[in-house]
């Protein structure tokens, strides 16, 4: 296994992170005629009973139990993942149906036994769900969703179980918002951070020439339609303009035509950093959040018609408080995006990490625009 997986410490298998991306590698493998690639995602049944009822000691015994035990029946086949709390993520490669379910009722079959003495009978018992690949797809967005899915039927038929995905009988079954808007969270952030962490390995290592990129990076990451840095006269950014028909243009395109960069971009109006200073929630931490134009535009008139100048509907700028820069040095960050998506605290404090960190590099000489 590669060196640049870590692990999570409580377990001693890959973490959240290292088998999401542990598992991207590996379904791009082809696997044998006859065999598949699977992902299968598991939740220990009535996990915060267990808890509560016998104490977090004995249920952090019980999460390693369960590394364990799969980490062992899945040995030469796949790896074993923890995404946190009670869910455990495994991938297996280049294997037939029958050796996944073997290792789902051995593993689980191991695991009740071991636990039914300190737990009067009753024993652990997980569900899991299952997908294969290349049948139902080689994405593992996708097949993570059907894995998902395939978990919700499990526990709506009684827990204690695991569920195979077949698009026949399950691609007709809708998964309430509840279950998946948790997933989806979790799945956002853990995309916001690697992507964060990878801008401040380039601004770190080679620093001025990866500002560019880096910017580019966060601006897919969040689906914007405009960053910026403004500092004086100068500016360093990417807005994507409307196409003639009114569609945006996409990031993916290798030309990068019909990208507005750089000097070419909008000229910030100061006049909204008075709006800033004069708003107590805003005045402390130089961050405002625009969710909404329209919802906003008493508070903040010179924010809300600088928005429509660039026709932009929800923004999130800051202006960092730095000793060792001048007012007149400090710079300005903005991200943007025209279509409505309301701004999370996930987004506004890892943009916040990531201004901060260029600023720092500016005070120390490592960094101009």
């Amino acid at each position: 296994m590669s060196s640049g997986y870590t692990y999570d410490s409580g377990t001693g298998v890959l973490d959240k992170a290292s088998i999401r991306e542990y598992s991207i590698q590996a379904l791009k493998e082809v696997p044998s005629e006859g065999k598949a690639n699977w992902l299968a995602i598991g939740d220990i049944d009535e996990f915060k009973h267990v808890n509560d009822t016998y104490g977090h000691a004995f249920g952090d015994e019980v999460l390693k139990l369960v590394a364990d035990t799969f980490t062992k029946y899945m040995e030469g086949i796949g790896q074993v993942g923890r995404f946190g709390g009670d869910e455990f993520f495994f991938c297996f490669s280049d294997v037939d149906e029958e050796a996944v379910r073997n290792v789902l009722r051995m593993a689980r079959s191991e695991i009740l036994q071991k636990t039914s003495p300190d737990m009067e009978g009753a024993g652990i018992t997980m569900t899991i769900g299952v997908v294969d690949s290349p049948e139902n797809g080689t994405e593992y967005d996708g097949l993570f969703d059907k894995a998902d899915k395939a978990l919700y039927i499990g526990k709506g038929k009684g827990k204690n179980r695991y569920i195979i995905y077949r698009e026949s009988m399950h691609g007709n079954i809708t998964v309430p918002q509840s279950e998946t808007k948790i997933r989806y969270v979790q799945d956002y952030t853990l995309r916001l951070t690697e992507s964060v962490n990878k801008c401040m390995d380039k601004l770190l290592l080679t620093g001025a020439d990866q500002l560019g990129n880096t910017m580019d990076v966060l601006m897919d990451t969040l689906l914007l339609d405009y960053i910026a840095i403004y500092r004086g006269e100068e500016k360093r950014g990417t807005l994507l303009p409307d196409g003639n028909d009114g569609i945006k243009q996409p990031l993916t395109d290798p030309s990068n035509k019909g990208f507005i960069r750089d000097t070419s971009l909008p000229d910030f109006d100061w006049k909204i950093l008075d709006e800033i200073r004069a708003s107590a929630a805003s005045f402390a931490t130089g961050l405002l959040v625009i969710n909404n134009v329209n919802n906003r535009r008493n508070e903040y008139p010179v924010t809300t018609s600088w928005m429509d100048g660039i026709r932009m509907r929800e923004a999130i700028i800051f202006c960092p408080h730095k000793k060792g820069l001048a007012e007149e040095e400090t710079p300005v960050f903005v991200i943007a995006s025209a279509k409505p998506r309301m701004w999370g605290a996930e987004d506004a404090h890892y943009f916040m990490i990531y201004a901060n960190i260029i600023c720092c590099m500016m005070e120390r000489k490592e960094l101009t625009l």
